[in-house]
């Protein structure tokens, strides 16, 4: 988000910044189309709108390709692939808490390496973890996020 030109830079108040970043959130959300993600946005991919959105852009590309063939060089268009699946940090299959209530390596041996202080007491799952959050409120996700660098950067 630094990198956009409408970046203000610093903010006078956490209500400028909060103002700020929903009307970014947004357009990032349902406006800026990705090429990671076949010129998608987000939101498109998102609720599920991938096969709709690419079905459209392929009749539009043959209409054109219908009407002014000479203009394709390399034959008939297409529109960019989809990926098949897109992540920004590709969870694992399962996250393990390991049982932190004996004494580390460090407090029985000293210059000892830490290792493992005992059993995993429970697996998490992520989808049941996503099911659980509000997807609806994505600046409430982010923005503690971007008010901490805020802090940090003054």
């Amino acid at each position: 988000m630094k990198y956009r030109p409408e970046y203000p830079g610093r903010f006078n108040q956490q209500r400028e910044a909060r103002g700020w970043a929903r009307g970014f959130f947004d357009w990032y959300n349902h406006e800026h189309h990705h090429s990671a993600l076949g010129l998608m946005t987000p939101a498109a991919v998102h609720y599920g709108q991938t096969e709709a959105v690419y079905e459209q852009r392929q009749q539009v590309l043959e209409a054109a390709y219908a009407a002014h063939p000479e203009r394709f060089v390399r034959g008939k268009p297409t529109p960019p692939q989809l990926p098949d699946e897109v992540w920004i940090n590709q969870p694992e299959n399962e996250h393990t808490i390991i049982d932190l209530s004996g004494p580390a390596a460090s407090d029985t041996k000293p210059g000892a390496q830490a290792g493992s202080r005992g059993t995993a007491l429970l697996v998490l799952d992520p989808a049941k973890h996503l099911d659980s959050v509000d997807q609806t409120d994505v600046v409430g996700i982010f923005l503690p996020k971007l008010e901490l660098e805020l802090s940090q950067n003054h």
